[in-house]
């Protein structure tokens, strides 16, 4: 009996890791809201913070250095030909890349303050510039601690006041169903009324 309990609570802590891994794994590839939903669902009970939040650092952190390694191995021009909406980045990158060369790593921390828009051309252009690797780690590090623990408290506290994911979640089905059916209603009437108006002017 004890032998059971003992591998029933192996599968269970194997079942929590690899929770924590998906949410790292989910955060390294769309950071924000994927911090965000791993947030409101520790704020549902579902996970705990702690381990939400060091997911979330450390997948936010490993993408940051990804960028920065296709930067400065060169291979940026390659990646272009996969990822249209990094070509979209390419004038920014050119952009950030001529402050970088005046203002260097304080470009990087601006960049992923200001709300993570830039974060990515900064971090192409950092490696494109073969800034250092040692003033690099630092900076994304204390940068990614501060994010992402501000996206996990945002989130968490936010559902908690909202009234938990569920209550969330059914506001967003009652907002989305309403939205579709005035859009419905919007069409029926632009194909209906004017149908109406030249068959009572036709009969006029």
């Amino acid at each position: 009996m004890e032998q059971l309990f003992a591998e029933i609570s192996r599968q269970v802590s194997s079942f929590e890791s690899i929770k924590y891994l998906l949410i790292f794994l989910a955060v390294f590839v769309e950071g924000p809201l994927a911090t965000l939903v791993a947030a409101a669902m520790a704020a549902g009970g579902v996970l705990r913070p702690l381990p939400v939040f060091f997911s979330a650092a450390l997948g936010n952190l490993s993408a940051d250095l990804c960028w920065y390694a296709l930067g400065y191995a060169g291979r940026y021009s390659r990646v272009l030909q996969h990822l249209p909406w990094l070509r979209s980045q390419e004038s920014i990158i050119h952009r950030v890349e001529k402050k970088m060369q005046r203002h260097g790593i304080r470009i990087l921390i601006f960049a992923k303050f200001w709300f993570g828009v830039a974060a990515i051309p900064a971090l192409i252009a950092a490696g494109l510039l073969h800034l250092p690797w040692y003033r690099i780690l630092p900076a994304a590090i204390v940068c990614e601690v501060v994010w992402s623990g501000a996206l996990v408290l945002t989130g968490y506290y936010l559902t908690a006041y909202l009234g938990g994911i569920e209550n969330i979640l059914a506001r967003s089905t009652f907002i989305g169903l309403t939205g579709a059916a005035l859009v419905v209603l919007f069409y029926l009437l632009k194909k209906i009324v004017p149908r109406l108006t030249n068959r009572f002017s036709g009969s006029t």
